[in-house]
């Protein structure tokens, strides 16, 4: 027994002969210094102090004899990939008794027994992990920025990371082909691949370059002449943006004279 095993058995026992000796249950609580409901628990049990002082964080055995008659169950739902949680409830709609905790505990040390890899042992792509890695290295996330970036420059991810977010999502084969095609109308300046592009983005499985083709086909004009032209706006825009951010800057007191002045200097 541990020493904090020995002391709850002492308890036990002084509870018990205290109860004989016709104590009520406050006068023990208050004499023994422990709650009314711990003498009252061993006041209604009459186990052997020996089992009663038993840790049941420490008990391994008694988890193993508890879960032992629901093992193959168990080990074949785990195989199959089914989560702990609903193993659980499975068994407890079924009649069993057993504790959650005493489940996760009986659960790990199957898996290291029979050596089963539980899907949290894996990671995204179903590799299994080094257990010499740190535990922040068991999960990767893909930032959705990461996969636009590789979808418009083909960096920012691996070879296999976007093979297996495309395959889990197809119609990102599509949108990565449909940029590839949208850049090319701009390296050709020709505005028949143009009209074939709008043409593809009208008839593609996904909705929202519906709408991207006609905002385009909207300004169908000014499109094409930037397609086909050598000339751009973007010093057009860039003083514009200038312009508007001298204005904010000055709270509501931009009057016309003054804020051509704050701009001419």
């Amino acid at each position: 027994m541990t020493p904090y095993e020995l002391s709850r058995k002492e308890i036990i026992i002084r509870i018990r002969l205290l109860l004989v000796q016709g104590y009520s249950n406050r006068a023990i609580s208050r004499q023994l210094g422990v709650g009314r409901k711990t003498v009252q628990r061993y006041a209604e049990i009459d186990d052997d102090p020996d089992i009663l002082c038993r840790s049941r964080r420490s008990g391994k055995q008694s988890i193993e004899a508890i879960w032992t008659d629901s093992r193959d169950y168990i080990i074949n739902n785990l195989n199959a990939g089914v989560e702990k949680k609903k193993i659980y409830k499975q068994l407890v709609a079924a009649g069993h008794s057993g504790g959650t905790t005493g489940f996760y505990i009986y659960c790990k040390s199957l898996c290291e027994e029979i050596n089963i890899l539980y899907k949290r042992d894996m990671n995204a792509m179903g590799i299994p992990i080094d257990e010499n890695k740190s535990a922040s290295c068991k999960k990767k996330y893909v930032k959705r920025q990461a996969v636009l970036d590789y979808i418009w420059t083909g960096t920012g991810l691996t070879k296999e990371e976007w093979v297996y977010i495309s395959n889990k999502y197809p119609k990102l084969h599509y949108l990565k082909s449909t940029v590839r095609e949208f850049c090319t109308v701009f390296e050709k300046g020709s505005i028949a691949w143009l009209d074939i592009f709008l043409h593809n983005c009208s008839e593609a499985p996904i909705k929202q370059l519906h709408s991207f083709s006609k905002s385009l086909q909207r300004d169908y004009e000014a499109v094409a002449n930037a397609v086909s032209m050598p000339y751009s706006n973007g010093f057009i825009e860039g003083n514009n943006n200038r312009l508007k951010m001298i204005k904010r800057t000055m709270y509501g007191r931009a009057n016309f004279p003054l804020l051509r002045a704050k701009i001419i200097l």
